[in-house]
């Protein structure tokens, strides 16, 4: 029987629910979706000395800390008055949440926020307090004539531990996205990072445009050392020295754009002749010192023209790299279109084929890049013989550095099917050397071939044999378990794993927070039937594997490591399920209230080789770990969002409890 769940809601992924979630069985008619009318918060925000409208400002609002805001009725606000609306709380511990941004004055956030149900909720007057105000003159540098439109941003310089992305580490990301670093292509529309609805900077950046007069006036970041960011299309980007922010008094600074250089590139196939529609990727040369804020500044693409030709304007003078697309970036960067996310800390490992460029101001230097030989690699997937069928067949250059791979951004390379004759072919493959992966869904793991592509097309057939572990699951009492978790994963020897997982927490305005999680290696499980037994089939072969089982409220196990081979059938993996305990967490803030937005891990002392646990405190202040062995563990708790706008995250709390079988030890976190 086929169960599905249904819910009103908008195209947007992310966007909250406007109804409860039902359960509907295949054919069934009459489902009912009850509609919940919007919540929402009205306001006038004032002027804290002299008590007069404010009517500039920005306000956003949302359920929670880590939920898409809403944006209000733009910009200009008659009077001071605004309205945040769309908000549906879940229960009466959903609260809600608002800030307001206003050039010279100090950013205001109120949280638990009570709402009431299909109806606006008064927050009264809002006072905004006075602060400094840097004002930007951009003019042009030939002419000293202002620039208009210009996007400025005024932006803190990285601390050494990386506070500005989080120090190297993909935490988990809440949608107003303050832990990820975006980058935008020159080929499309605009996409402003620094839009209301995309804080990307949170506390560490302020941005505007400036006016006919080339002026823009942006809050000051007092006593702090910052940079200028200016960006024109007609102009180079422009990139300050760092300087430390006024404070008590307002300041002014002017920048002055070139017009830059530029680059032709040639693309030519290596007979020589050029490619028209052909892409060449564009970045600005690493250097020792670059960061965060610089990296991923400027990278963009070109499409060349009927001679093979793209040219790249009003590029800053120094050292640029260009290379034809199609190689493998591996940088963490995911994405497509004019929207990219970068994994902050994730290693470059995309610097083949990039050609380097000194451009000048106001001259045009030459490039003549030419393109990777393309040939098409096809063959025919087999399993014991005959053809396989919907088999998915991937490439990864071998120089590829692993990375966790999240289920919904594939391998990174070319990728095809298998057809009903178990064919298939993956075009546009450079040359070099791979490893070739094919899956299935029949098959719990995926089987990996090395192979090195040359320079003219080339069939590669694969023949799959099916080996299969089999094994029975039972308690402490020796009885079998039903519906246990039981997966096959490469044994990871003590301290060999470089990176353990990624996770995602999303909200979509459910009780409970969706976690995404990529782990290399990773299988999909299968459940014990009611005598316990369970098979694999379809595994890695000629590498080292474990068997791991788990299932609430009982000690996770795994079996010793084996390995398997050819068409073998290995049985007897048993594994035996220990009674276990679970720690029940909460967290409040310091006014007393359930805290919201805390990642909880646990971890083992004395048992390296214990996975740690992971919880997650969406907004009722409380969660819970299940399963875990007895013995003494580290339980440390981690808010995931700041104090306030421009405050820097708070260090994590740390306890250690003692966790006994079939009990539940409570642990409570008082957080700053």
């Amino acid at each position: 029987t086929l169960r599905r769940k249904f819910v009103a809601g908008s195209d947007n992924p992310f966007a909250q629910r406007m109804s409860p979630k039902v359960v509907a069985r295949a054919g069934e008619r009459g489902v009912e979706l009850m509609y919940q009318p919007e919540s929402g918060m009205t306001f006038i925000v004032l002027d804290a000395v002299t008590k007069r409208p404010i009517e500039k400002y920005q306000a956003s609002g949302g359920l929670s800390s880590y939920e898409n805001f809403s944006r209000g009725d733009g910009d200009l606000h008659q009077e001071g008055r605004g309205r945040i609306g769309e908000m549906r709380p879940k229960s009466s511990a959903s609260k809600a949440r608002i800030e307001i941004k206003a050039v010279g004055y100090e950013p205001y956030e109120a949280q638990d926020i009570v709402l009431l149900e299909g109806r606006d909720v008064d927050l009264g007057m809002i006072e905004l307090q006075p602060v400094p105000v840097l004002v930007v003159t951009v003019l042009d540098a030939a002419t000293g004539a202002p620039v208009g439109g210009a996007r400025v941003s005024l932006r803190k310089e990285p601390k050494p531990d990386g506070g500005m992305f989080g120090g190297g580490a993909f935490e988990a990301a809440h949608a107003s996205g303050r832990s990820n670093a975006i980058s935008t292509d020159s080929g499309g529309a605009d996409f402003e990072a620094d839009d209301p609805g995309f804080d990307f900077g949170g506390g560490d950046s302020q941005s505007g445009k400036t006016d006919a007069n080339g002026v823009v006036s942006l809050n000051s970041f007092a006593g702090e050392r910052c940079q200028l960011v200016v960006k024109h299309r007609g102009h180079a980007p422009h990139l300050s020295e760092s300087f430390v922010g006024a404070g008590g008094v307002g300041e002014a600074r002017e920048v002055r754009l070139n017009e830059g250089g530029s680059v032709r590139v040639t693309l030519v196939r290596a007979d020589g002749s050029p490619i028209a529609g052909g892409k060449v990727e564009h970045r600005a040369a690493p250097t020792a010192d670059a960061t965060p804020m610089t990296m991923f500044a400027g990278n963009d693409s070109s499409v060349t023209d009927a001679a093979g030709q793209a040219v790249f304007t009003h590029l800053a003078a120094g050292a640029h790299e260009f290379r034809p697309d199609g190689y493998e970036s591996n940088n963490g960067m995911f994405g497509g279109g004019n929207f990219r996310i970068a994994i902050a800390g994730a290693p470059d490992e995309g610097a083949k084929g990039w050609e380097a460029v000194a451009v000048s101001e106001g001259a045009e230097a030459a490039l003549k890049l030419i393109a990777p030989t393309r040939v098409v690699l096809n063959g025919v997937i087999r399993e014991g013989g005959e053809a396989l069928a919907g088999a998915t067949v991937s490439l990864r250059e071998k120089s590829a550095e692993e990375m966790p791979r999240m289920m919904f951004l594939g391998s990174g390379g070319p990728e095809a099917q298998s057809d009903g004759r178990g064919r298939y072919a993956l075009e546009n493959v450079r040359s070099g050397d791979y490893t070739l992966t094919v899956s299935h869904p029949s098959r719990q793991m995926p089987a990996e071939f090395e192979l090195s592509v040359g320079a003219q097309d080339m069939s590669y057939d694969v023949n799959l044999g099916v080996a299969i572990v089999e094994g029975r699951v039972t308690g402490s009492d020796g009885k079998p378990l039903a519906g246990v978790k039981v997966t096959i994963e490469p044994h990871q020897a003590g301290g060999s794993r470089r990176v353990s997982m990624i996770r995602m927490v999303m909200d979509n305005g459910d009780e409970e927070a969706t976690v995404l999680d990529g782990m290399p290696g990773a299988t999909k499980p299968v459940r014990t039937d009611d005598d316990g037994r369970y098979a694999l089939r379809g595994v890695s072969v000629e590498r080292e594997l474990v068997v791991k089982a788990e299932a609430k409220d009982l000690r996770p196990a795994k079996s010793e490591p084996f390995t398997m081979h050819d068409n073998e059938v290995k049985r007897g993996v048993d594994l035996r399920l220990e009674r276990a305990g679970r720690i029940e967490v909460t967290a409040f803030k310091a006014d007393g209230t359930p805290a919201s937005m805390v990642m909880i891990t646990a971890r083992l002392e004395g048992d390296a080789d214990a996975e740690p646990q992971s919880g997650f405190i969406q907004q009722n202040g409380k969660t819970k770990l299940d399963s875990l062995a007895p013995g003494r563990w580290k339980v440390t708790a981690q808010s995931m969002d700041s104090t306030g706008p421009g405050a820097p995250r708070p260090a994590p709390l740390e306890q250690t409890v003692e966790v006994k079988a079939d009990e539940a030890t409570p642990v409570r976190f008082d957080l700053p």
